[in-house]
């Protein structure tokens, strides 16, 4: 299986990385499709390998979830509720609070690459 994606290119802010999906889901489903597996497959391969299995487990579930439903909405509805059960079962995510801190440190990393201050200029207001 090829793991490498063609869009391996640095995105110039989160709005680049969105619009780059995008239009491919739109304009190329197919490759949309191998695309997405690859970038999985990056992600899965990067986890410590004892997580891995439970990765894959876990995509597996939500690409049959994605197969099950009738359309697009349907699949986002499914996914997001095996997400809300997983979060809040008796092992979940809000029963972990060391996963709280590793969360924190995701949302700081993503914040510092992109949403750095930018600079712009400030123009004022014409008074009548």
């Amino acid at each position: 299986m090829n793991t490498s994606a063609s869009n391996d290119a640095d995105y110039n802010g989160p709005y680049a990385f969105f619009e780059y999906w995008s239009k491919l889901a739109k304009d190329d489903p197919e490759r949309f499709e191998r695309e997405r597996v690859a970038e999985l497959e990056k992600v899965i391969s990067g986890a410590a390998p004892e997580q891995q299995q439970g990765l894959r487990q876990l995509q597996w579930r939500i690409d049959m979830e994605r197969r099950r439903a009738k359309n697009p909405i349907d699949a986002m509805i499914r996914v997001n509720r095996m997400m809300w059960d997983h979060l809040y079962a008796d092992d979940g995510f809000f029963s972990t609070p060391a996963l709280w801190k590793e969360v924190f440190k995701m949302v700081d990393r993503m914040n510092s690459e992109f949403l750095e201050p930018k600079e712009a200029e400030v123009i004022p207001f014409k008074e009548d």
